[in-house]
């Protein structure tokens, strides 16, 4: 079974132990949760959420929740074995959001990635060149954030300074990045030392578009108890009013 690995600030790996709004058995809960029959095999599973999560709390432009929520699934809605389930499911993932936007404007040196271990029966051993752990999901995850309004980090990325912050995202999220790192003479030290630059990368990409994020008002949702009313749009993103939907069965 796949484990939680978190980077430390010095690319050290440590048992997961997030803190703040939501506790490490909750994200074991959404965990399961996403890789269960309930969702399609295309769905995010807990590491490219995170990355997602996370390219949403330090994007330069507010994402409403109904835009980005559905993309979570892929091709097919989850399905709910109850309202409260849905509401559930929906509450984690809006606690996890506040996790990361409260951990990155609070405790930044806290933030780090939630990446997945290798098939551990392939690698029996812990490696620390962090070659037994995956970025990639992470990545791709933080890539399909920036994509939802890629014309808004035009200026990070053209910038020829500031662009650079962006690299050790590219590398894991890109096949042909990766294709081109892997023909480096010393891939393994390379890819150790870009997935111990992940955590330091957010922070400045946080930092960077602070004062895009101060004019538009701060972070986009507040972690609190989510209830979902009966007319409102169905979470899982069907379009569909709840009472119709995931709320009626």
């Amino acid at each position: 079974m796949l484990r939680h690995r978190v980077v430390g600030r010095a690319g050290r790996m440590k048992p997961m132990g997030l803190e703040g709004t939501i506790a490490a058995t909750e994200i074991d809960e959404l965990e399961v949760f996403l890789n269960s029959d309930a969702v399609s095999d295309d769905a995010l599973n807990i590491s490219s959420l995170h990355g997602f999560l996370t390219a949403l709390v330090v994007s330069p432009s507010l994402i409403p929740l109904s835009q980005w929520f559905p993309l979570i699934w892929g091709e097919e809605e989850p399905t709910f074995d109850s309202e409260d389930q849905a509401e559930r499911v929906l509450g984690l993932v809006l606690r996890l959001y506040g996790s990361i936007a409260e951990d990155l404007a609070e405790r930044p040196e806290k933030f780090a990635p939630i990446l997945l271990e290798k098939d551990q029966a392939k690698s029996p051993r812990p490696d620390s060149r962090g070659l037994d752990i995956r970025p990639e999901d992470w990545c791709e995850g933080f890539s399909h954030g920036v994509g939802l309004c890629f014309e808004d980090w035009d200026p990070l990325i053209e910038d020829d300074v500031a662009g650079i912050l962006l690299a050790p995202i590219i590398a894991f999220s890109l096949p042909e990045s990766l294709k081109k790192l892997a023909e480096k003479a010393l891939f393994e030290t390379a890819r150790a030392e870009l997935i111990a630059l992940l955590p330091q990368a957010v922070r400045a990409i946080y930092e960077y578009w602070a004062p895009e994020r101060a004019h538009i008002g701060g972070s986009l949702v507040q972690p609190a108890r989510v209830k979902v009313g009966r007319n409102d749009p169905c979470p899982c993103g069907s379009g569909k009013k709840y009472k119709r939907c995931c709320g009626g069965r």
